[in-house]
């Protein structure tokens, strides 16, 4: 299970997902009419960035290595997914401005709270994948 949580084909399988889901929410409304849609999205988004870092964690052992302590784990994925949470809320808050500017009447971010409901599940996603893969390789090494 470890070595399927950080395979290149796993991350890459978990973003084609992720974009699907994007497109379909957009196409048929569901961050709107689902009101979990979003939480789970972002779920997903901070397990697939928590797979991403221990992917390249295992494929470039020298620039991010991972201990094998839960701690060292959950740490070191959490950082990541939030790396990439906050990089994506910045993202959605450009998108904002520049739709405003345009006149569009469309809001990625309704406010704040939907911002740390974001950021929230984005760790929370990551948080699951790093005790998953901990107990994983846990259960290897025994």
């Amino acid at each position: 299970m470890a070595k399927i949580l950080s395979d290149a084909r796993f991350v890459l399988f978990l973003l084609v997902v992720i974009f699907l889901l994007h497109v379909f929410a957009l196409l048929f409304h569901w961050y709107i009419t689902v009101s979990w849609f979003d939480n789970g999205h972002h779920f997903l988004g901070g397990f697939w960035a928590a797979s991403l870092y221990l992917y390249l964690a295992k494929a470039y052992p020298r620039c991010a290595g991972t201990g094998s302590s839960l701690l060292s784990i959950l740490l070191a994925t959490l950082a990541f997914a939030a790396f990439l949470g906050v990089a994506w809320e910045f993202y959605e808050f450009g998108f904002d401005l520049w739709t405003a500017a345009r006149g569009i009447p469309f809001h990625a971010q309704p406010g704040l709270a939907d911002t740390m409901s974001d950021l929230f599940f984005d760790l929370f996603g990551g948080g699951v994948l790093a005790v998953l893969y901990w107990s994983a390789v846990r259960r290897m090494n025994r």
